[in-house]
């Protein structure tokens, strides 16, 4: 059995629907459907994401943002350098 097998497998124990999960209390829910980038794993009950989905959106954004820090800090060191 695969990393990604047995992940799944626990995953059968949350509730199969989102109007479950949230009739459960539960923070998550699998329908055992892939989303639409194909990921195969559970997905959030108050916004109904793929939770691989959100990740890779926010590790996108925070990248975004390393970057803009980056070119801010290169900029402003330009304009410091006395010529």
């Amino acid at each position: 059995m695969t990393v990604k097998d047995t992940q799944i497998s626990s995953y059968k124990t949350l509730p199969k629907s989102r109007k479950e999960a949230i009739a459960q209390g539960e923070m998550y829910f699998f329908t055992g459907i892939p989303c639409r980038r194909g990921h195969l794993t559970k997905n959030y009950t108050t916004s109904g994401r793929c939770a691989m989905c959100s990740r890779e959106d926010t590790d996108a954004t925070l990248e975004k943002f390393k970057i803009a820090k980056m070119n801010r800090k290169k900029n402003n060191s330009e304009h410091l350098t006395v010529g």
